[in-house]
C-alpha cells in the first residue's frame, strides 16, 4: 500500500495566520471570532460556504480585518490549513468535527469551544469558553 501527499511539516515553517473553516450560519457562532482574534495578532482567514446570506453580510461588516474566502476548493482549503499556525473552530457542541482533525493533520494548533467532541479530544489549553456570571 502507498499513501501519498502526506505533508512533512515543521511548526517553525508555518505562517502567522489563523484559519477558520465553516459554513456561514448563525449556529456556527462565528461572531465569537471578534473576541478571540483580538488576543492573537495573526492574520485571520475564514474559508466558508454561504448558506445564510444575512449571516455572511453581518460577519463581513463585523470582521473588517478577516479575509473571507467563499466556496473554496478542497485544494485551496488544504493549502490554507497547511500554512496556518492556528485553526479556530467556533461551533459549540459539535458532535464530530472532521475539519479539526484535518487541521491537526496539517500541523495547525486547534482552538475550539469547550464542548462536544473537542472537549473530549483536545488538550484543555486548546479549549475556550465564554465567561458568564456562573463561571467567572
Amino acid at each position: 500500500m502507498v499513501i501519498s501527499n502526506i505533508p512533512d511539516l515543521k511548526y517553525s515553517d508555518k505562517e502567522n495566520i489563523i484559519v477558520t473553516v465553516s459554513r456561514f450560519a448563525s449556529e456556527k457562532k462565528l461572531e465569537i471570532i471578534i473576541k478571540i482574534i483580538e488576543y492573537i495578532p495573526y492574520e485571520h482567514y475564514i474559508i466558508g460556504f454561504s448558506t445564510d446570506l444575512l449571516c455572511l453580510e453581518k460577519l463581513k461588516n463585523q470582521l473588517k480585518k478577516t479575509k473571507i474566502i467563499l466556496n473554496a476548493s478542497e485544494d485551496v482549503k488544504n493549502e490554507y490549513l497547511r500554512r496556518a499556525k492556528i485553526f479556530l473552530n467556533t461551533s459549540e457542541n459539535e458532535p464530530f468535527s472532521l475539519v479539526i482533525i484535518e487541521a491537526m493533520a496539517y500541523g495547525a494548533l486547534p482552538i475550539a469551544h469547550d464542548s462536544g467532541v473537542p472537549r473530549k479530544i483536545l488538550p484543555r489549553e486548546f479549549l475556550y469558553y465564554e465567561k458568564t456570571r456562573e463561571n467567572q
